[in-house]
């Protein structure tokens, strides 16, 4: 039999000799870890440092991953992180510590950026967001969860930093999200498969970049080298039309053809 009380259960269990025991339980763990989230935002703020340090990993696990904790305090973190807005400064340091050890600044999935930024994002205190872009250098979202896409959204929305970003198919999942307010990119990098199906978004988002000087194509579906001629002419016409755009501020565009970049590339004045 189970008994419901307000956010758990309890469920009772009848021995072979007739007695009844019962275990309580919350309907939900999510329920659990946002109670757990609350409870820890209760305690001064030195505590609440000493809470966390205990319990984050902040560090690569075996397989080379960066991540904030493991499976049991990740969301209890990250209901904290929403609560409070991360206001204590003592656990703001906490995440920035593994940026300082960081020579890369790109935000990439090799470095702790994209892990962090969940984090940061879910404050959503926009100062915190701001210093926390303002570490990076650039932007290439290749190989992002979802949640850590939307958290990139979101934080280029808030800071205008980040002037280079690097994009990979799909892409359909993030431009639209950033298209309307990101607007001040000036080197744009694509790689994809499909150049025909990333168009309805790539149009819209290159045309809303009106400081954009230097676009890069990565075509990843020819294998061996391609003499632009031999590329599909309607993909040419579509990236006329993307370029024609830009006419007057291009510097130039590129277009490599190959798999992993190492096939030949050619580059061209954007008035040509």
């Amino acid at each position: 039999e189970d008994d419901h009380f307000g956010l758990m259960n309890c469920i009772s269990y009848r021995s072979a000799f007739g007695g009844v025991t019962g275990s309580y339980h919350f309907l939900h763990k999510l329920v659990q870890e946002f109670l757990a989230a609350c409870a820890v935002k209760q305690l001064p703020a030195e505590k609440q440092r000493k809470f966390w340090k205990e319990r984050l990993i902040l560090g690569y696990n075996k397989q080379g991953d960066f991540v904030l904790s493991d499976s049991n305090y990740e969301m209890p973190f990250l209901f904290f992180c929403g609560i409070g807005g991360l206001e204590n400064d003592a656990v703001q340091d906490l995440l920035f510590e593994p940026l300082a050890f960081t020579n890369d600044r790109w935000f990439t999935r090799s470095t702790p950026f994209p892990e962090i930024a969940t984090a940061v994002a879910e404050s959503r205190n926009e100062e915190l967001c701001q210093r926390f872009m303002e570490c990076c250098s650039r932007v290439d979202i290749y190989g992002l969860s979802s949640h850590q896409l939307n958290s990139f959204a979101y934080l280029m929305t808030i800071s205008r930093h980040i002037k280079r970003l690097s994009v990979w198919d799909p892409i359909n999942t993030v431009i639209p999200q950033i298209s309307e307010k990101v607007t001040f990119l000036e080197d744009v990098t694509v790689s994809f498969k499909s150049f025909g199906k990333i168009l309805v978004s790539l149009q819209d988002f290159l045309k809303s970049q009106s400081s954009l000087n230097k676009l890069t194509f990565h075509d990843l579906n020819i294998v061996e080298s391609v003499q632009p001629t031999q590329w599909n002419d309607n993909n040419m016409s579509m990236m006329s039309d993307i370029v024609s755009v830009h006419s007057e501020r291009l510097e130039h565009l590129k277009i490599h053809f190959g798999i992993y970049f190492k096939a030949e590339s050619f580059e061209v004045k954007a008035s040509e």
